[in-house]
């Protein structure tokens, strides 16, 4: 979920960036292969900037990464996708984001 979610707020950010229509964007992404059910669930949220009310608030998510955190960490698993996105759902808490939904990580990673 943390991956697809900021592949999503990648997408919707190079999709706003390069003049797309948004409301195609999304048509074509949803119904193609390469969507996601958090593509779906969260990239409507991303193109419009709303965040509240939020599905999944990022306060909660934050508990859920440390879990997947400690999981993959005691099965000696690697994560690289799961660890880069961390520093962003960190950094969103960081905004005082923790009450919006998760798809809020969009706007940490369009500042950058």
């Amino acid at each position: 979920v943390a991956i697809h979610n900021v592949a999503s707020a990648e997408a919707v950010i190079l999709a706003k960036r390069s003049g797309l229509d948004m409301e195609q964007f999304y048509e074509v992404i949803s119904s193609s292969p390469c969507s996601s059910k958090i593509f779906e669930l969260r990239a409507p949220l991303m193109i419009s900037n709303t965040y509240e009310p939020a599905t999944m608030k990022l306060a909660v998510w934050q508990k859920d990464m440390k879990l997947i955190r400690e999981f993959a960490d005691n099965a000696k698993s690697p994560i690289p996708l799961f660890t880069t996105t961390e520093p962003l759902y960190q950094d969103a808490i960081d905004a005082n984001l923790g009450q919006q939904d998760t798809a809020a990580v969009c706007n940490i990673l369009q500042a950058k």
